[in-house]
């Protein structure tokens, strides 16, 4: 976005639900690097929008900003990496807002050179506008072979007639009991969105505010002991009303190798007649894998609640930090909208919760063993 007349120009900070708020800053009028300016705001985090947290290490600093023939050279102080790698979060999301922002600033920008303090780190080479916004990538047939086999692995003290026995004597009415089993068959990290200090959507029903945290926590706790009667082990982001930042919510599933990441959500509209169920899933990794998990999860949803579909779920870019960053299948369910009273209604009650919880597990298992 070009600086315009009144010498503002708009910042986006990453908001709770992992897309982009903006936020529109005035520059001083003797600063003649205004893009360089509007980025320092950017990492030092004031004046943070609603719902939105500073992911920048506190000491970030844009150092300098030029842009030459289409491509913006920027050096960040070696500080960001340093106190990422302390802290064990991925770099990945700060960079990707840095580029998102600087893409923004000007649309003849179509290339970024990263340097931190005049040197090069290997794992910023530099960022493509064509591969930044790049659309769903497929994976190679050797990737997919490679997934399959990683969850073939899982069967290895099976023999053929165990695992099909196995597959055809399990049910949603019938899982396996952890008791009778001497590992786990699977670990799945189960991320139940917002906490503490970010409510997350906001409804209203009968006079009474309900926040979309406490809803997100229900659904995922419940999702966590279906899936642990099934023999399948899980990770969770947050077991209480805390506040966990978006770095610290892949880094978890990453750190942990597990083989699945789902995030819980439910929806907003400015329409408060929208209503209904999706599920988002990755478009720059494990695609093809997270796509039909994606589909399973969001068929047993809407057949097996009060929930309908809103829309066939669908993949998301970088501004969904938790599913771009992961390295695993991944996905996030948005399980009814707050904003509708028929929605909102019926997602305040505890056994909807559950049965939110139990379906999204079964999607889960029959993605995995079936």
């Amino acid at each position: 976005m070009k600086l315009n007349s009144n010498k503002n120009i708009q910042i986006y900070f990453a908001n709770s639900y992992w897309q982009y708020t903006s936020l529109n800053i005035t520059i001083p009028l003797n600063e003649k690097n205004p893009y360089l300016y509007a980025l320092n705001q950017l990492v030092k985090g004031d004046n943070l929008p609603q719902d939105c947290l500073n992911e920048f290490p506190i000491g970030t600093k844009i150092n300098s900003l030029r842009i030459e023939n289409g491509i913006a050279y920027v050096d960040v102080n070696k500080q960001m990496v340093t106190k990422l790698k302390e802290l064990k979060w991925s770099t990945d999301i700060d960079m990707s807002i840095l580029s998102y922002n600087i893409f923004n600033f000007d649309s003849s920008i179509t290339d970024i050179v990263f340097s931190f303090d005049q040197e090069n780190i290997n794992d910023f080479n530099g960022v493509k506008k064509s591969e930044f916004f790049a659309k769903t990538k497929e994976l190679s047939t050797d990737e997919i072979n490679e997934k399959l086999d990683h969850l073939r692995e899982k069967f290895n003290n099976m023999t053929p007639d165990q695992i099909t026995g196995f597959v055809k004597s399990q049910s949603p009415t019938s899982p396996i009991s952890p008791a009778s089993a001497t590992s786990y068959l699977a670990t799945v990290c189960v991320d139940p969105g917002h906490g503490g200090t970010e409510p997350g959507a906001v409804g209203t029903y009968n006079g009474t505010q309900y926040n979309e945290k406490s809803i997100n926590l229900a659904i995922g706790l419940a999702l966590r002991n279906d899936l642990l009667s099934r023999n399948i082990n899980v990770i969770m982001t947050r077991t209480t009303d805390a506040t966990v930042g978006i770095n610290a919510r892949y880094a978890i599933a990453n750190n942990n190798n597990v083989d699945l990441f789902v995030s819980t959500h439910c929806n907003s509209s400015s329409d408060s007649s929208v209503y209904g169920s999706s599920v988002l899933y990755p478009n720059n990794h494990d695609t093809l894998f997270s796509q039909t998990v994606a589909n399973l999860v969001h068929d047993r949803i809407y057949s097996s609640t009060f929930l309908n579909k809103w829309t066939d779920p669908y993949s998301v870019g970088s501004s969904i930090g938790v599913l771009y960053n992961t390295n695993m299948p991944a996905i996030l369910t948005e399980t009814g909208f707050m904003s509708n009273t028929s929605d909102l209604g019926n997602l305040i009650i505890s056994s909807n919760q559950t049965a939110i919880g139990q379906a999204i597990s079964y999607g889960i298992w029959y993605w995995f063993f079936v």
